[in-house]
């Protein structure tokens, strides 16, 4: 998927996940999504300021809030407390650098086209819209495949295998070392953050209205979202993913996944759904589910509070589904939260005396 930075990171990433206060109209808008994409994270922004949590995190990490929001206000004129209201991440396709950003914020238009001005984006036009266009190249090492032989098989193969996965790498690493960041400052409350031109202009076409919502899929990957949510995750046709390694090899032996987390009247709900290719997939994805539930209770010690969110975690797998719940009284999840943000200061001033 896509990996962001800079402007897109500071008011997506780090904001979402810590501020905010009084917000509005931070819900997700099918509207912005195309018909035909296979990903999308929603973060509102709006339902969060609702949330106990977040007073948790002002009370723990003041000093961090204050910065971010210092940082934000300064480069991109974004008032936090007052003017971000969701942000809302999707794409087409699973290759990197394809994603698309759309920020629901009030934000100082004047400072934003200097900033990108100075960082010397080039400009194009798209019906009344202007485009900013940077280059975007990265340094990296490219990942070789080593042959290893393996006895009984035969050797030319092994050596074409290998080679035919070697351009494949070359081929990714092309692309993660030269790519474009696309910005439109489209109205006063739509900034478009893209991986290049032609998202960027469907992005705007689909929040002028332009753009047909009629296919299946899309009500598919959005048929987890519910009031209330937070943090809304869903990516369907997984199994057609060709990225090799890491998480992907779990992925793409599933069809659909989505993941809800957020609070309604006094209670926090965290919910994720795991559609698998077959049951023995699921069956294993249950045994991991159920492991890491384990390792948490473990970790839980005597904790009263650790202990009473635990218990809240079900897990019930029906044939290929897999669905873990967790819902429980905010109070009771915002005291385990100060139990665990206890033990992470005990254990880095622990490691600060070695």
């Amino acid at each position: 998927m896509n990996r962001l930075t800079g402007l897109t990171a500071v008011l997506a990433v780090g904001t979402c996940s810590l501020l905010t206060q009084t917000l509005r109209a931070g819900g997700l808008e099918e509207r912005q999504i195309p018909a035909d994409a296979k990903w999308v994270v929603h973060f509102d922004l709006d339902a969060m300021s609702d949330g106990a949590m977040i007073e948790v995190m002002k009370e723990k990490k003041p000093d961090l809030i204050e910065k971010i929001k210092a940082k934000a206000s300064e480069r991109y004129g974004i008032d936090i407390n007052e003017d971000l209201r969701s942000a809302t991440f999707y794409g087409t396709s699973f290759e990197p650098h394809t994603g698309v950003m759309v920020l629901n914020s009030k934000y100082d238009r004047t400072k934003l086209e200097s900033r990108l001005t100075e960082k010397g984006a080039t400009q194009s036009k798209f019906h009344d819209y202007t485009i900013y266009t940077m280059e975007d190249k990265n340094s990296g090492r490219q990942e070789q495949v080593a042959l290893k032989p393996v006895e009984g098989q035969d050797i030319a193969k092994q050596q074409d295998e290998a080679a035919h996965r070697n351009a494949k790498s070359a081929h990714q690493h092309a692309k993660e070392m030269n790519h474009e960041k696309v910005f439109v400052l489209k109205d006063e409350t739509h900034l478009i953050a893209a991986s290049s031109e032609e998202l960027a202009k469907s992005a705007i076409s689909l929040l002028d209205g332009e753009e047909s919502d009629t296919l299946r899929k899309r009500s598919d990957l959005l048929a987890g979202y519910k009031k209330g949510a937070t943090i809304y995750g869903s990516a369907v046709d997984l199994n057609t993913i060709e990225r090799p390694g890491g998480l992907f090899e779990i992925l793409k032996q599933h069809k659909q996944i989505s993941y809800v987390a957020g609070q309604e009247n006094g209670e926090f709900f965290e919910h994720m759904i795991l559609e698998a290719d077959s049951p023995a997939v699921s069956r294993k994805m249950e045994e991991v589910v159920e492991g890491m539930v384990a390792a948490g209770k473990l970790w839980a010690g005597e904790s009263r509070e650790l202990k009473k969110v635990m218990r809240d975690v079900k897990v019930d797998r029906k044939g290929k589904t897999l669905e873990v719940h967790f819902d429980a009284d905010a109070k009771d999840v915002v005291n385990a939260l100060d139990v665990v943000w206890e033990r992470r200061e005990e254990l880095m001033n622990f490691d600060d005396k070695q």
